[in-house]
């Protein structure tokens, strides 16, 4: 199922219910929340019922004006904060995040809004007073559908920071101060390493009276697919488009910043097809492996090197059915 299932777009034939099911449908797919049989009217039922008389047409008009209505706000809402945990994300846009110095947020100028569309289409945006005193229908609908057409690469967080972590990659490993050298206390440790679930990676290294010590911490989990069967969450992305997790990786006051495979603040990554993996219990992740490795070794100076994770946020293009080609 499609656009050209509804006929568009060119509608200049379609019947109202036609083009309206049309973009229901397309909301249907991007709007979290939202059930298409809330919303949509029966295509055949009679509109009033009672004798036909000269105040009829009047009341169809009223109906017609009614139902594009309620859509125009369905689809604001796919551009407003009510769209929850939904960003539209404009797909020509690279720079997503920005730094805000103990985190990431969304770059504003990424995100698509209703505000932003008439210089996103390069047009005017056609109001209901318009298609009411202008019989602007047929190019309401056509620009509807062009204003869907641009939401198809969206920025979700995984579900509420749930993290499923790999047991045998999960530890820990310590020394006494005991050994000749720096490398040899971290070797100690890292053959010391047992298994126990942290939230970071981190390694120290200390010395007393000429004697190295070393302490090291490994962790390795998934973040999980956000767990909902509504729109767009329970769409797979499009394997031919890119799938990215941008997270802010950082460490505690006070610590040095120290890891072998992230820079300290914005990191992006590509996540690998297929882009989700069930775990051992059923449970559906997305395929990005945080950590892994060992930390790096930290130089003898008695400070604490580490790395963790948060604002961490998968962007990607769901395979949506009603979608132009980019």
């Amino acid at each position: 199922m499609g656009w050209s299932d509804y006929g568009y777009p060119e509608i200049d034939r379609n019947s109202f219910w036609k083009c309206l099911a049309g973009i229901y449908m397309a909301i249907n797919e991007r709007y979290y929340g939202f059930k298409i049989d809330w919303w949509l009217p029966e295509r055949f039922s009679p509109l009033y019922t009672g004798d036909l008389d000269i105040n009829q047409d009047i009341r169809l008009g009223s109906w017609f004006f009614y139902e594009i209505e309620r859509l125009e706000n369905q689809i604001q809402k796919l551009l407003t904060s009510e769209n929850v945990g939904v960003k539209f994300i404009k797909s020509w846009q690279d720079n997503l995040f920005i730094d805000e110095g103990d985190g990431m947020s969304l770059n504003s100028d990424a995100i698509i809004i209703w505000e932003g569309l008439p210089e996103l289409l390069g047009e005017d945006i056609i109001t209901l007073d318009s298609v009411k005193n202008h019989s602007q229908v047929v190019p309401y609908f056509q620009q509807r559908y062009r204003i869907i057409n641009l939401l198809n690469r969206i920025a979700v967080e995984p579900d509420y920071d749930p993290r499923f972590y790999i047991t045998e990659e999960c530890g820990d490993g310590s020394t006494p101060i005991r050994y000749e050298n720096a490398e040899a206390a971290w070797n100690a440790a890292i053959e010391d390493f047992r298994a126990k679930s942290m939230r970071y990676e981190s390694g120290i290294i200390m010395t007393d009276d000429g004697a190295y010590g070393a302490r090291l911490t490994r962790t390795s989990y998934y973040e999980a697919v956000y767990n909902s069967d509504r729109a767009p969450f329970n769409i797979q992305p499009i394997g031919s488009q890119s799938c990215e997790m941008w997270f802010y990786a950082y460490c505690a006051s006070g610590n040095k910043f120290a890891s072998q495979q992230y820079k300290e603040g914005i990191n992006r990554k590509n996540i690998e097809s297929p882009y989700h993996i069930e775990n051992e219990n059923g449970v559906t992740l997305w395929n990005y492996h945080f950590f892994g490795q060992v930390p790096q070794q930290p130089p003898a100076d008695n400070i604490l090197r580490q790395c963790q994770i948060k604002d961490s946020h998968i962007l990607y293009y769901p395979d949506f059915e009603f979608k132009a080609q980019e």
